[in-house]
Parts: C-alpha cells; sequence; structure tokens
C-alpha cells in the first residue's frame, strides 16, 4: 500500500508502522501490542509480555555519550531491538536493520544547524537521534505504561524516525515477512481503499469527502439538502457524528491464520482454503467480541493478492454512532432508497443525453452494459444495487410513461402527511 513518490515515503512509512505494529484478530508476530476492547467497545492496546522483556534490556543498552566517545556494537544492538520490537524497521530483518543503522552511525546524516548544514557522525549523531528530546529514549515510557500507544503519544518521535527510513531502502516500497515465513513485497499499492483511509484521518479532507457526499444521491438520497434524514448513509452518518468512527477507521490486512492447535498448517491468503477463509471472515466479524464494530472483508481486487477488512459498525449499536437514532428497519429502507435516488440520478441523466443528442455523457458500464445500447438503461446503476434484486417498480402508468418508485423518493423523505397516507406514499412502506 505504499507509494513509490519519493515525497511521500516519510509518511507512508509512519502508516505502514503503526499499522504493522497491532495484533487483532490475526497473529503477527511482528507486532509489539495486542489489541483487546474495553466494555464500551474501544480498542486496549497491551505492549506484549515477551517484547518488554526485550524492550528492557534494549533500553539498558543505551548509554548516554559523550562526544569524544567511541560508539559501540551494544549501542547499536540495543538501538536495532528497541526499533525492531516496537514495530520498526530499517530493512526486511533484524540484521539488515542492525547493519543498516551502523552504516548510518558511521556515514553520517547532514542536519541544519542555525541555517547552515552541519555532518554528524558516530556518537554525537547517536546522541542526537536517541537521547535528544523527543529521542529514541522517549520511548522507554511503555516500559511504565504497556497500554501507551506510542504512535500517537510519541509521534514526533516516531515521525523523526520515519523520516530517514527512505535512505535504507532502495526500492522506494515497504515490505514484511508474514506469517508464514514468506517475504512479501511490494505490500500493495495505493488503492482508493487506503487512499480513503488517509483523507478520513485528515480533517480538512474529510470535511471535503462529507460535502461531496451530501451532494450524491447515493449517500444522501433527496435532492433537497435541508431534507437530509435518517436514509442517508450510514457511513456518513458515523464520520460526521460525535463519535470515535474517525479514529478507528482503518484498512487491516490479513496476514495469515492459524488454528489454536500447533500442529496445524499456517495459511496465507494466497493458500487458505474456502473452510479457512470462512472461518477468517467470521473471526474478523466477531472482532475480539467488539460489541461497538465488526471487521467486514472488502471485495478482492483483481491482481492483488491480499484480503482487506474494513471496521463497520454493529446494527445494534448504530445510534451510539449515528446522527440520528437508527434501528434495522430504517437501515434496510435507507439502502434502498438510496439505491432508488441513484436510479433516478442515471433516469435523469439518460434523459439530457437523449434531449441533447450526445450519448458520450453516458458512462459505459454504470449507464449501459457493454457493447450495450447507451440509453438501454441496463448498466450497473439498475442492476447492482445494495439490496439484490431491487426493482425500480412502476407506480402507475407504463413502462413508457407512468411513474417509478424512483420518481417518488424525494416525496417519500420530506415526509409530508398527504403524501404518505396516499396510495403511492403507501408503496413505500
Amino acid at each position: 500500500m505504499y507509494s513509490s513518490n519519493q515525497s511521500n515515503v516519510h509518511k507512508k512509512t509512519f502508516f505502514k508502522w503503526s499499522n504493522q505494529s497491532i495484533e487483532e484478530n490475526f497473529e503477527i508476530i511482528r507486532a509489539p501490542y495486542k489489541a483487546t476492547s474495553d466494555v464500551n467497545g474501544n480498542q486496549v492496546l497491551t505492549i506484549k509480555p515477551e517484547k518488554l522483556k526485550i524492550l528492557k534490556n534494549a533500553f539498558n543498552k543505551l548509554d548516554r555519550l559523550k562526544s569524544n566517545e567511541i560508539l559501540e556494537d551494544k549501542h547499536i544492538e540495543g538501538l536495532k531491538d528497541v526499533i525492531w520490537e516496537l514495530g520498526m524497521q530499517y530493512g526486511d530483518t533484524k540484521t539488515q536493520t542492525r547493519d543498516n543503522l551502523k552504516e548510518y552511525f558511521e556515514k553520517g546524516h547532514t542536519k541544519i544547524v542555525k541555517g547552515k548544514p552541519v555532518l554528524q557522525k558516530g556518537s554525537d549523531l547517536y546522541m542526537d537521534l536517541v537521547h535528544a528530546p523527543n529521542g529514541v529514549m522517549s520511548l522507554s515510557k511503555v516500559l511504565e505504561n504497556p497500554n501507551m500507544n506510542i504512535y500517537k503519544s510519541n509521534k514526533k518521535t516516531i515521525d523523526r524516525l520515519a523520516s530517514i527510513a527512505h535512505l535504507f531502502d532502495s526500492r522506494h516500497f515497504g515490505s514484511i515477512i508474514n506469517i508464514t515465513g514468506k517475504q512479501v513485497w511490494p505490500i500493495n499499492l495505493p488503492t482508493p481503499l487506503t487512499d480513503f483511509r488517509d483523507s478520513i484521518k485528515n480533517t480538512e479532507e474529510l470535511a471535503k469527502i462529507v460535502e461531496e457526499r451530501n451532494n450524491d444521491p447515493f449517500f444522501s438520497p433527496g435532492t433537497d439538502i435541508k431534507y437530509s434524514s435518517k436514509y442517508s448513509s450510514i457511513l456518513l452518518q458515523a464520520l460526521t457524528g460525535s463519535n470515535n468512527y474517525k479514529n478507528y477507521f482503518d484498512v487491516f490486512k490479513l496476514d495469515g491464520f492459524k488454528a489454536s492447535d500447533t500442529t496445524s498448517r499456517v495459511d496465507d491468503y494466497d493458500s487458505q482454503s474456502s473452510k479457512t477463509s470462512l472461518i477468517v471472515r467470521l473471526r474478523a466479524f466477531h472482532n475480539n467480541a467488539n460489541e461497538t464494530y465488526s471487521l467486514i472483508a472488502t471485495p478482492t481486487q483483481a491482481g492483488r493478492g491480499t484480503l482487506d477488512f474494513v471496521p463497520i459498525p454493529r446494527v445494534d449499536k448504530l445510534s451510539n454512532l449515528a446522527v440520528l437514532n437508527m434501528d434495522t428497519d430504517t437501515v434496510l429502507k435507507g439502502l434502498i432508497l438510496q439505491d432508488l435516488a441513484r436510479i433516478k440520478q442515471a433516469h435523469i441523466q439518460i434523459e439530457n443525453a437523449v434531449k441533447e443528442g450526445d450519448s458520450l455523457t453516458l458512462k459505459e458500464g454504470y449507464h449501459y452494459k457493454e457493447g450495450s445500447n447507451p440509453y438501454a438503461k441496463d448498466g450497473s446503476v439498475f442492476t447492482m444495487t445494495q439490496i439484490f434484486g431491487l426493482q425500480d417498480s412502476i407506480i402507475n402508468g407504463n413502462e413508457i410513461a407512468g411513474t417509478k418508485m424512483s420518481d417518488l423518493v424525494d416525496d417519500y423523505i420530506q415526509g409530508e402527511e398527504h403524501f404518505i397516507h396516499s396510495p403511492e406514499g403507501m408503496r413505500f412502506q
């Protein structure tokens, strides 16, 4: 998922380290944190005991040095262990991380001091990286507080470590060693899903996303914004509600699956059977007994050998997350109205294209299926609805000149009493 664009390596590295640092649902040996949930469904992170033991020993090796003191192997070993055990890396293995750190201190790194470039090496560079304010030693607080998430509490420190990661990666792509011991490289290229995840973490980008979707009938059915209703997209309501969903939302990738029976084989995504695939999805849905969110698998894209999951609010918790009170019946009605609203939009676009005599404004695959007549109305907007097999039923008249349910979506959402109790309105009940 990490871009080869050099200007983005710093940001992508931070996300990579943060993502691979948490073990949730599936075993991730590299991950320092084990995720559980409290009684309110909030995520709780705890450093694994075996990691704490290694980290304590590693931090003890990170002595303070004077300028004329020699940087010893134990210092590099200690720094390597701290970086690796906390989910970071400067190479695909511990050995590579150690060797890259050793070369880094030997060759040095240029730092701007009072507007002038200064080359730091050896003990000076070590002290600046490890013992300066927001240096590596600030991460030792996890020894006292194993529930502290350093990727939030010590963001400046992680940012600094991530800012030099590109020095050790000539390929500009990240890689991991998965549960089966195979090197996975490159980890998926950026996708619209990961870009969406990054955008909703950014306040300005999130505001743009909400505005766009408020004007999209698929997310906010009804043409008048003042009638924005409980039938709007659950995602849209959760993102604008007063809740923790924006912070919890992420893209989780399947590393592999291993049953509790230690003799069972280990399967990654490429080698899992249909039975294992079902078990993985059910465990993700269970989500470590998280009462607020379940993890739902996303459609696997061609050419991408990973299985991705995103958190979705559980139906019985929607009233706590959304702007308006929700129940199962409202959710289902909302899905139907969203589909009908987008179908209505497509009808209008096709009608305009007919009037203008310009079919190029219509999209093949969306308005009409590949190879079909552009005005056939057989594209995915009509056939691939959220509710499988949804029909835009004719209320009165005929196929050519009649009134369809999609024509009356606005009337139903506005909720005028005379329409709700009319024969047409009753068709929506």
